[in-house]
């Protein structure tokens, strides 16, 4: 029962199952029957991911826009070789904020509709958010899927500061079915600090794929890597994922890094942290991911990154959510309401959780993406 309440809490049924098997160690029967049907349940959502993001991309390109598949399929196929092995829920597609707009527009037009935080954006509101939030969730309406677009890669855009130049891309073969374009190794690794991080690495299995990608990399490659995330903005994010891969996995690291890593109280306070999430999670911690998981309300938020203009924008993250200016809607010149309404609209959203908020959508001002191209 603890066995499975972990598998379950963490995410990591097709991987512990996996790892099983390949260890020729046979869980008890009662146990291996829930990971047997857990296993075979992300195997089938990985295929119909998979297909999908095979399809948007091929899509994406028709209409001139530029995509990259960020954790997801693509991340799988990466770092296990598969794409049933790591468990996913939707697709997260990145891209440039100006093209934020047209992306939606596409995909409305292939049957998604904003999921989650209100039934309809019109393309004002849509432009208010892009301010204010990190991502946009849309549904689709027969097949159920999620796509997520995301235009930055964290809430706090200091945590992966994007160069002038474009971000080195590759492209991940998926048997049989295409290939998806992502970010190079590198870039992929700081990323997945950064996303591990901001929600206190309080599932395993985001943990698991950052240690499973880093074992493409020599540990003399480790103090380069620290050098990208230095210049990305990233480096707490990294340095805290690295000692927790020190201390889970026996990740070697090299000495010199090891010990400046070892000497920052700042990393040592996070990395405590998360390990309590990752290897004691009570019921308290269920209800408090649920609400609290990935809100950067929390103190410890704060201490991911540096300098003056990290906590600006951390404190106006704090003091205006991107998901109230999505379900409560006010005019621009009364923004400076949404401070002080921050937490009636907390209440709101938890007391009426499936209470959504509906927008009159209205009419495109602008042609649709393939009339552009």
């Amino acid at each position: 029962n603890l066995l499975w309440r972990l598998v379950g809490y963490h995410g990591v049924a097709g991987l512990v199952q996996d790892g099983l098997k390949r260890a020729g160690v046979a869980p008890p029967p009662e146990v291996g029957k829930k990971l047997d049907a857990a296993a075979k349940s992300i195997a089938r959502t990985g295929l119909r991911l998979a297909a999908e993001s095979v399809r948007l991309q091929r899509r994406f390109d028709r209409a001139g826009i530029p995509v990259l598949f960020l954790k997801g399929t693509a991340l799988g196929q990466r770092v296990y070789a598969s794409i049933g092995l790591k468990k996913s829920w939707d697709i997260d597609l990145f891209v440039a904020k100006t093209d934020v707009e047209a992306s939606v527009g596409l995909l409305e037009a292939d049957g998604y509709a904003t999921a989650k935080e209100c039934t309809a954006i019109d393309r004002d509101r849509l432009r208010y958010l892009l301010d204010y939030a990190k991502d946009l969730s849309l549904k689709h309406a027969e097949s159920g899927l999620f796509v997520e677009i995301a235009w930055r890669t964290a809430n706090n855009h200091r945590l992966f500061l994007l160069p002038a130049e474009p971000l080195p891309t590759q492209e991940i073969a998926l048997p049989g079915q295409g290939a998806l374009r992502t970010l190079a190794d590198e870039d992929l690794l700081v990323y997945l600090c950064v996303h591990g991080t901001g929600h206190i690495w309080n599932r395993l299995k985001w943990l698991a794929d950052m240690h499973a990608l880093l074992a493409y990399f020599a540990p003399s490659e480790l103090p380069h890597l620290m050098e990208l995330a230095r210049r990305r903005g990233s480096e707490i994010c990294v340095g805290q994922a690295l000692l927790l891969c020190e201390r889970i996995f026996g990740t070697r690291l090299p000495q010199e890094l090891a010990a400046e890593l070892h000497e920052n109280g700042r990393l040592n306070y996070l990395t405590k942290t998360a390990l309590r999430k990752l290897m004691a999670p009570t019921q308290r911690d269920l209800a408090a991911n649920r609400i609290f998981c990935g809100s950067p309300a929390r103190p410890y938020s704060f201490l991911l990154g540096r300098g003056p203009t990290f906590l600006r924008e951390q404190c106006r993250i704090v003091l205006v959510q991107g998901i109230d200016v999505a379900m409560f809607p006010l005019p621009k010149r009364l923004f400076f309401l949404y401070p002080v309404l921050r937490i009636p609209f907390f209440l709101w959203r938890h007391l009426f959780p499936n209470k959504k908020i509906r927008h009159r959508s209205r009419p495109q001002s602008h042609p649709p993406p393939e009339a552009r191209t």
